[in-house]
């Protein structure tokens, strides 16, 4: 799905996630999932819970269930973290989950500014590169390096998304004007387990 950004040319977030939304095709993907908003604590356990509710009436795999969840939650967590405030001070960010034949997909997307886009490239770009095996151990010592009020901050929600992620983490950064960007991450899970 993030491939279709490309072609987006457009300045508000919401315009750009309406067309992801009804650019979804019939005939191979089912959306699941659509939101956007004002991402909240509360709004980011009630999201979680309505989607494992979902997938249990699917008959999904309880490992597949906790791998969506997982990723569901850091997706909107890291919205929270890491999201610009709207002009109403507000975190404004969109998940979409779709199910096609082979794979459910999960998009997220929220403003960012052009001080944060250099840096979470960056740190992307080398989680984008790395083995489960590196995933796992960066993982392992960011937490034993981290102190516990700066765990929220240290990216381990990206890392833990990458880590559940069948496929690589994809990113990007789509201009919005000088001083912001849409920052959008998709990720894919195999819906057949292997």
């Amino acid at each position: 799905m993030l491939e279709r950004l490309k072609e987006l040319k457009e300045n508000e977030i919401k315009a750009i996630y309406l067309k992801l939304v009804h650019s979804i095709d019939a005939n191979n993907e089912q959306l699941l999932m659509n939101f956007f908003g004002t991402i909240s604590d509360d709004l980011i356990n009630s999201l979680g819970q309505s989607m494992e509710d979902l997938l249990i009436s699917y008959s999904v795999s309880k490992k597949l269930i906790n791998k969506l969840f997982s990723i569901i939650v850091e997706g909107l967590k890291n919205i929270l973290l890491y999201g610009e405030y709207s002009s109403t001070r507000e975190k404004i960010g969109f998940v979409i989950v779709v199910k096609t034949p082979s794979s459910f997909k999960l998009l997220f997307g929220n403003l960012i500014t052009q001080k944060v886009q250099p840096t979470l490239d960056t740190y992307l770009s080398s989680i984008a590169n790395m083995s489960a095996q590196q995933l796992n151990k960066t993982y392992v010592e960011t937490l034993e390096t981290t102190f516990v009020k700066d765990v929220r901050t240290s990216g381990v929600g990206l890392l833990v998304m990458a880590m559940k992620s069948d496929g690589k983490l994809v990113y990007q950064f789509n201009e919005i004007d000088e001083q912001r960007y849409l920052f959008t991450t998709e990720v894919t899970l195999d819906r057949i387990e292997k």
